[in-house]
């Protein structure tokens, strides 16, 4: 057969045996590469995938992953994991998944599969060893939510605004970004507004309070405004006052006033109250 030598003369080998050693030696590094990776991506799919059921359990989601593991599928290495919903198991499915068969698409409402993609964002954020240097961009990140989970999400940008170097969130709810505003420190805190004028588009101030006030508050503001600076049409101011007196009276003792009475009947109920009552 044909021998090689090397250079030096000092090493030899059959080019067959040489090639099925080499080739051995590649496939021996390759498991071992694969097993040390397999086991990295089961150490770290681990904690983001506890990490991510906490953030969906926060949010009442009803559902939870599992069984998440490393897939080489096309020589490149993901993850794929289930859905469990009441206690059942629901795979990712494809493209050629049946519509009929339970999978990603149909078994979660819009506001889940937002609640999903946020938790998968947070945890990966969270993770970053490079977090402090970072800008977080969210855009629309309470979209189709309940309240719950509006505050949950409030409470995580808020921490993850002092972590980050920058968060920027955008969103259409001025109620949503109020809270944020409350929440969030003012000294490192700006609100804005993309703001139109003729075809072009701007960037301008955005004042959260005057957008997000309740009718109450603009009323009271109208009313508070007339008696200290005499601002205001009187007519709007007079036609406030028994609005404002109303609100307040249904706020500030609640159930007592029907949904069918108005001013003279509260005035008529406080005159009649009985020792004891609120009214009183």
């Amino acid at each position: 057969g044909i021998r090689y030598w090397s250079v030096t003369g000092v090493q030899s080998c059959a080019l067959p045996i040489c090639v099925e050693t080499e080739k051995n030696r590649l496939e021996r590094e390759k498991t071992e590469a694969k097993a040390a990776l397999d086991a990295y991506s089961g150490q770290v799919f681990g904690q983001y995938q506890s990490r991510i059921n906490e953030l969906l359990a926060n949010f009442n989601a009803g559902f939870r992953i599992d069984q998440t593991e490393t897939s080489y599928v096309g020589g490149r290495p993901s993850s794929s994991y289930k859905i469990v919903i009441n206690d059942v198991p629901v795979a990712l499915g494809d493209d050629d998944t049946p519509a009929n068969t339970p999978s990603f698409r149909n078994t979660l409402s819009g506001g889940d599969r937002s609640a999903l993609a946020f938790a998968f964002f947070v945890a990966q954020a969270e993770r970053d060893p490079s977090l402090a240097s970072l800008t977080l961009v969210f855009d629309d990140p309470y979209s189709s939510q309940d309240r719950s989970r509006q505050f949950c999400t409030q409470q995580i940008l808020g921490r993850l605004a002092l972590q980050a170097k920058q968060v920027v969130v955008l969103s259409h709810n001025p109620h949503f970004l109020r809270l944020l505003w409350e929440y969030a420190p003012p000294a490192t805190t700006k609100m804005l507004q993309f703001a139109r004028m003729g075809p072009q588009t701007y960037i301008a101030e955005w004042d959260v309070v005057a957008e997000t006030q309740s009718d109450y508050e603009k009323d009271y503001r109208t009313i508070r405004a007339f008696a200290s600076d005499g601002a205001g049409d009187p007519r709007l101011v007079a036609r406030t006052i028994r609005v404002l007196l109303e609100t307040y009276l249904r706020l500030r003792f609640v159930g007592q006033f029907l949904a069918n009475e108005w001013l003279g009947d509260f005035i008529e109920k406080i005159r009649v109250g009985h020792a004891g009552s609120p009214l009183a």
